[in-house]
């Protein structure tokens, strides 16, 4: 694999393997196979959601599309020019991308001087698009098109995750997994090429072992160890997080003072019953009550940062202790190959294979180890200690319990708690005055047809908030219950691979299987650790969102 992807390719499998920043996808990917996919193409910005917030993994893709996205996977794109095709027109936005897909062989025009950049991809030209970028070429591959391109992806293993009988015409989360899975493929070839120009000639001094270690950046200190609980109390009382929540708190408060001042000014003119007069009521009520409602907001803001913050400490060192585990694992491999070539049963190319997986593996435990040190030191910035201070936490990362909900108490309770509500219902309610105070003017005047228009404008954005309330705590609702099924789903694919390893060593020691096959087994054992350990973090950060959900939430939203 050549060119084009290499230059991020790390970044991008380190950001979706040991995230622990909980970066926010769109809810119609949460819980997808393909999720992680997605995830990892919108953290490099080469893949986007809609400006309603969803992803809409379905939707076809265009020319003009593909382009985008395989370009801006593969590298920054700072020459605005044009790709001079004479039906452009409308897809501005996509010249430097189609230009730069034509220059560097990804793609190509029409006979005719017109690109069809509205035109839709095919499942068979996405394929084209990905493995031209990954730098392979019709001359190279021969043929012909499409069935080289095709086969050229399944020997790559380009198609995992995909469907066996694709579409006809390439869907958005289909470019996602297949963009992410040319990125792991090449990312595996890179590795391998680094690997190679070792030469262990000497097996005795075991030099796959031998390998230069950074220094260590240690946490300094007396150990202060916290619970979750300690930890969200700290963070909602101390810091500039919360200094802020009790600013806000006390600026709204002056408001509603203010509001009252103006109400006993009224009263005494007797001007209670006019347009202003009653906004000006009403206004007092909402505003006395705003005070407390973005300081609960403020607060719950506060806690979702400590919680999501604490269990990704946990996560990421979890991930450092399986990684770890796979080294001790890869490492006790090798010494049984070694054992099998000094008798005669293993071939040489075997020992140099289970060096270089030796290597890789001590490759990601420290990398993992690294991942955890940055959780630790985000995780001290966010409750206000020294980055370096020994901050220990007294839980590991376990599943927590299911909460009991009744669907349509906590959707009852979203709706009467939610500010984004009360908002709106305060705006519907101004906006009934002041279209009340115009109900004796000319119907055809402009001031009735605008108030009216308000109103109704007031009306749809109230009944709109709560539908979108309730559809929010349903939508969170199902992914919970998701996620305690993937959590299920994790422990028992981890459970078949242990006992799958534990027989693939059996029957190679007897000598009943080969080498790649505990490779395989030992790969996938490592995997299923990590799948699980992201399971349950995601599973127990749900249900806090889902709390949070169903009270007034973390968002602010206030006048």
């Amino acid at each position: 694999m050549k060119r084009i992807f290499c230059t991020i390719i790390s970044l991008i499998l380190v950001l979706s393997t040991y995230s622990f920043a909980f970066a926010a996808i769109p809810s119609d990917v949460e819980g997808k196979t393909y999720a992680k996919a997605v995830e990892a193409l919108m953290e490099t910005g080469s893949i986007t959601g809609d400006t309603d917030g969803m992803f809409h993994p379905d939707e076809t893709l265009t020319r003009a599309q593909v382009c985008s996205i395989v370009v801006k996977t593969a590298d920054t794109v700072t020459d605005g020019g044009i790709s001079g095709f004479a039906d452009m027109s409308g897809y501005g936005w996509a010249e430097p991308f189609v230009k730069y897909a034509v220059e560097y062989g990804i793609t190509a025009g029409y006979p005719d001087g017109t690109f069809k950049p509205g035109k839709a991809v095919t499942s068979n030209e996405l394929v084209t698009f990905v493995l031209r970028a990954a730098g392979y070429s019709d001359s190279e591959l021969g043929g012909r098109w499409p069935d080289n391109y095709i086969e050229k992806g399944r020997q790559l293993g380009l198609y995992e995750g995909l469907p066996e009988e694709m579409p006809e015409n390439a869907l958005k989360w289909m470019a996602a997994q297949m963009i992410y899975n040319a990125m792991e493929i090449i990312e595996q070839a890179e590795l391998e090429k680094v690997i190679s120009v070792y030469d262990y000639s000497d097996i005795e001094e075991d030099p796959a072992l031998d390998i230069v270690v950074l220094g260590s950046m240690d946490f300094v200190g007396p150990a202060t160890t916290l619970s979750l609980q300690q930890s969200i109390e700290r963070m909602q009382t101390t810091g500039p997080g919360f200094e802020a929540a009790v600013l806000a708190r006390d600026t709204l408060t002056a408001v509603a003072r203010a509001n009252t001042e103006a109400w006993k000014d009224l009263k005494l003119a007797s001007a209670t019953n006019t347009m202003d007069g009653k906004i000006v009521e009403i206004s007092r009520k909402y505003f006395a009550n705003q005070a407390s409602i973005q300081y609960e907001i403020a607060l719950n803001n506060l806690e979702a940062t400590a919680v999501r913050s604490y269990f990704g400490v946990l996560q990421a060192q979890e991930n450092s202790r399986i990684s770890e585990e796979n080294l001790e694992i890869k490492t006790k491999l090798l010494s049984d190959v070694k054992l099998k070539y000094s008798l005669g049963v293993a071939a040489r190319v075997d020992v140099s294979t289970a060096e270089n997986d030796v290597l890789a593996a001590r490759v990601s435990a420290d990398q993992a180890e690294t991942m955890y040190k940055k959780a630790k030191m985000g995780f001290n910035m966010q409750l206000n200690y020294p980055l370096m201070q020994e901050v220990e936490l007294s839980e590991d990362l376990e599943q927590q319990a299911m909460p009991n909900i009744i669907l349509p108490d906590a959707i009852k309770a979203a709706l009467a708690a939610r500010n984004e509500i009360k908002t709106a219902k305060y705006d519907l309610d101004v906006a009934q005055i002041e279209f009340n105070h115009v109900l004796a003017y000319p119907r055809n005047s402009a001031a009735y047809l605008s108030a009216k228009a308000d109103l109704q404008s007031k009306k749809m954005a109230y009944e709109t908030q709560l539908t979108s309330i309730e559809m929010e705590i349903r939508n969170k609702y199902m992914d919970l219950m998701d996620l305690a099924s993937e959590v299920n789903s994790a422990r028992s694919t981890v459970a078949n691979a242990s006992e799958g390893l534990r027989l693939a060593r059996l029957s190679y020691n007897a000598g009943m299987n080969t080498l790649t096959d505990v490779r395989t087994a030992q790969n996938g054992y490592f995997m299923a650790q990590l799948g699980l350990s992201k399971s349950i973090t995601d599973f127990n950060l749900a249900i806090y969102d889902f709390e949070f959900a169903t009270g007034f939430g973390t968002g602010s939203t206030g006048q």
